[in-house]
């Protein structure tokens, strides 16, 4: 509580006490869309990632010519591997020689 004679003297000057049953301070206004960019500087990216810009674009480029190099060799793999044409039904013709006695 504050002192009486303090709070007669300065009353308007001060925000009055919420435990005196006084309204209470309103909270301070959220900020207005149009305000400061919300999207953080690019040092506090590099603090929380620990990679600087360069160390992400190269690891950006090692992971495409990681993917490029996979695809050719899957790509080499396919063109080794002869397939082999589905074989042919052979039309067989057999001969059967029969033994023909002459009976005279």
């Amino acid at each position: 509580m504050r002192n009486k004679l303090f709070s007669s003297i300065c009353g308007p000057l001060l925000l009055p006490d919420p435990s005196d049953g006084g309204p209470t301070p309103e909270p301070s206004p959220t900020p207005q869309p149009g305000g400061p960019d919300p999207t953080p500087p690019p040092a506090a990216k590099v603090v929380a990632s620990g990679k600087t810009e360069s160390e992400i674009s190269l690891a950006a480029e090692l992971k495409k010519r990681e993917q490029r190099i996979a695809e050719l060799e899957d790509q080499n793999q396919q063109l080794k591997t002869v397939t082999k044409p589905a074989a042919k039904k052979k039309d067989r013709v057999r001969f059967v020689l029969l033994d023909h006695e002459d009976e005279d």
